[in-house]
């Protein structure tokens, strides 16, 4: 009975089951018919298998109709590549058919197409390739709607066929202007006039109108209308096309409520600091909001759901927060080129007294480095805008030519101008002592004033007094540009001064994976350091995928005491990196080589991993 049927029809089963019911079961017979063999002959251009494919099988037996039909597509088929003289003939004997072909000789073919004339062996497919291809050139120059007509003049006697194919272009299509008639769209106006004119491109126009309505949804204009007026001006055999686009954006949405949920031990008030909230519905409001998420510290991750109130204008949304895990002990251990093996050991407490507050106790130890760090900060001190951090410390940093210990203590304050921007004010008393190079101990009270715009630029100015008085200043800058869809540049730059009074650990080497990779960790400017430096990186990548790829970087640098100095006989490297882009900044590896004379030596060459962090 099965027990499908018990699931789909309990009742009636069990009904059979007890002998109450009757039970239906199908009987199928199979009448297998007549067996036939069929045999070809003669045939050399087509393969068995081939001609086999041409019968139809899907009938109950072998009559005279069915070898017709199989004749004639057989000779359908020789004809198609060429063998205008093919005769094939069959015999159906008791239950075996045999298959008799005379193929010929395979015709040539002339094809006048476009001026051109081609010469194959006849093969209606491949003439019909000539001619698409033909007709997908014209059109990539704007010939959308042309059409062709065929003549054949078969000559049996020289087995020879001309084929005049004649191609009707038809008007020639010409995209001459786009315009988009909205004060929204002009950065997106000049970036598409640099597209046109251009042959009609319906992919192209797709993706205008799919930004298009992108923009208006992120900005908030859920109602607006897009709509085009097109016009057309012909030029000989061309016409040229205007579209002009208005754009009614109509009634922008405004932030309706919003519903806040997955808090355990987060105090309401933070999450309201992560949670940004305009007049207006925008696509950089909600982008905010991730960045601050992350920004915080404290939350694993963000879910913003958006719910579009249509009668009354409004964006509601529901905002759901999971948060990291409170206390966390983490041990690592490893080997990099720069500082050898090193062994690093965290213990983090995180959003302490549900107010965001994070404590890092910090161990690490390698072959260049020894580092204490007890540390407090909030990423969002009592508001949206302030955040503060301080820390006390005790290291160790084995340099080229010196040893630098310093311990103390840090206060930092930093007000975000805006999402990527900040501005930082910063003191330190520390005690440094130097061996080495420079032999030096002293206390010393350093205050920073620091503004930042992430990936773009920094300047940070030190004034630090005393065992020791002097200045110090630092300009960081990054300029980036894509092109050619997945190729782009980068141009890094960074200077440095610092007045003379200024001890060997402020002063400026250059070396290592940071910058010049193509030379050993702070090489240049050994022993004592340089007062100024200068720094210029320019790169070119490819992007493989969405986030791998190819570096090809050129270095310039040098470290000196005098401004006019900088640029003569400045160092010089080149390399080639792999780098792939994660949310902290970009994970490449490197190979360079210094660029000192033409002699080229492998021992040279120099190898790096490293993380490019977002200053």
């Amino acid at each position: 009975i099965g027990f499908k049927n018990l699931v789909n029809h309990p009742l009636a089963t069990l009904k059979a089951l007890l002998g109450k019911g009757k039970v239906g079961i199908p009987v199928y017979e199979v009448y297998e018919g007549e067996r036939y063999e069929l045999k070809f002959y003669g045939n050399k251009f087509f393969s068995e298998n081939y001609l086999y494919s041409l019968l139809d099988i899907n009938t109950v037996g072998i009559d005279i109709l069915i070898l017709e039909n199989l004749k004639k597509r057989i000779e359908e088929e020789y004809k198609k590549k060429g063998f205008f003289d093919v005769s094939v003939e069959y015999e159906l004997k008791n239950n075996k058919v045999v298959i008799r072909i005379r193929e010929g000789k395979r015709y040539k073919a002339k094809v006048f197409l476009n001026s051109k004339e081609i010469e194959i062996p006849y093969d209606e497919d491949r003439i019909q390739d000539l001619i698409n291809e033909e007709i997908e050139y014209l059109k990539k120059l704007g010939y959308a709607t042309v059409t062709y007509e065929v003549k054949q003049v078969v000559d049996k006697e020289k087995k020879y066929v001309k084929v005049y194919v004649k191609i009707n272009r038809g008007m020639r299509y010409i995209l001459w202007r786009f315009s988009i008639e909205s004060e929204l769209f002009k950065d997106l106006n000049k970036k598409i006039s640099y597209k046109f004119p251009k042959v009609l491109d319906y992919k192209t126009l797709d993706e205008i109108y799919r930004k298009i309505n992108k923009r208006l949804k992120e900005k908030g204009y859920f109602d607006a209308k897009v709509l085009t007026d097109i016009s057309m001006k012909k030029v000989r055999d061309a016409i040229l096309m205007f579209y002009r686009v208005k754009v009614i954006p109509g009634k922008r949405y405004e932030y309706g409520d919003t519903l806040i949920y997955g808090l355990e031990k987060t105090n309401l008030r933070e999450a309201k600091y992560v949670i940004e909230k305009e007049k207006y519905f925008s696509k950089e409001v909600e982008e905010r909001i991730v960045l601050n998420a992350m920004e915080s510290g404290i939350f694993k991750s963000l879910r913003l759901e958006n719910y579009v109130d249509r009668k009354n204008k409004k964006v509601h949304r529901l905002v759901y927060f999971q948060e990291k895990k409170r206390g966390v002990i983490g041990l690592s251990a490893g080997f990099n080129t720069f500082e050898g093996f090193k062994f690093t050991a965290e213990l983090s407490l995180r959003n302490l007294l549900g107010i965001g507050l994070i404590n890092t106790n910090f161990f690490s130890i390698s072959e260049k480095y020894k580092l204490y760090r007890v540390n407090f900060k909030d990423n969002f001190l009592f508001s949206r805008r302030f955040f503060g951090e301080t820390s006390l410390f005790k290291d160790y940093e084995q340099h080229d030519t010196y040893e630098l210990f310093t311990k103390g203590f840090s206060l930092s304050l930093g007000y975000r101008l805006k999402p990527l921007t900040f501005i930082g004010i910063s003191f330190s008393n520390f005690e440094g002592k130097t061996i080495g190079s420079e032999e030096d101990k002293g206390t010393y009270r350093k205050f920073g004033l620091v503004f930042s715009v992430r990936e773009k630029f920094r300047v940070s100015l030190f004034k630090v007094y005393g065992h020791r008085n002097y200045s110090k200043v630092e300009l960081e800058g990054k300029v980036k540009k894509d092109f050619l869809k997945k190729f782009g540049s980068r141009m890094k730059v960074a200077y440095g001064y610092t007045t003379r009074k200024s001890p060997i650990f402020e002063r400026f080497f250059l070396g290592g994976y940071k910058r010049m990779k193509g030379y050993t960790y702070e090489s240049i400017g050994s022993p004592p350091g340089g007062r100024q430096m200068l720094y210029l990186s320019p790169e070119v990548y490819y992007v493989f995928k969405k986030d791998l790829e190819f570096i090809t970087f050129l270095e310039l640098g040098k470290v000196a005491n005098r401004f006019s100095e900088l640029f003569k006989n400045m160092k010089k490297d080149f390399g080639l990196s792999v780098g792939f882009r994660s949310p902290v900044g970009l994970i490449r590896g490197d190979v360079a080589y210094p660029l000192e004379d033409f002699k080229v030596k492998p021992s040279r060459l120099k190898f790096y991993l490293s993380v490019e962090f977002f200053f």
